[in-house]
């Protein structure tokens, strides 16, 4: 009886290293960072507060598939889910959107705000 060499497992590193000499594969990767980073926050926070997705889905107005959704890092809630997230979550939510290379002579645009709900709303935009 012969047996097969014992095989070891790559560590996810040198895997996704290797995925990502593919160009469409590394462009992927690269637009869906933003919903990825949202998902491991998010599931570590539901996690810290002891919430299933269905109990998470109540609290903010959504569907669990909704919150699953979010979790599975290729989608990213809208701007209004975020303030109910940071609301229902207790979580101080800053959000700073850069262009590859701002240009001089920025125009600057702020405005503060609050939610019925009290939680404050700060945006500040910056137009050339």
């Amino acid at each position: 009886m012969t047996t097969e060499p014992e095989r070891r497992l790559e560590p996810a590193t040198a895997v996704l290293a290797r995925a990502l000499t593919d160009t469409a594969v590394r462009q992927r990767w690269q637009a869906t960072a933003l919903a990825r980073a949202f998902a491991l926050w998010l599931v570590r926070r539901r996690a810290e507060l002891g919430l299933s997705q269905t109990e998470l889905a109540r609290r903010l107005g959504v569907s669990q598939p909704t919150v699953a959704r979010w979790e599975s890092g290729e989608h990213v809630p809208e701007i209004a889910t975020l303030v109910r997230l940071a609301e229902t979550l207790g979580l101080h939510v800053a959000l700073e959107i850069v262009p590859a290379h701002p240009g001089e002579g920025t125009a600057v645009v702020e405005e503060d705000a609050e939610t019925p709900q009290g939680a404050r709303l700060h945006a500040l935009l910056a137009v050339r």
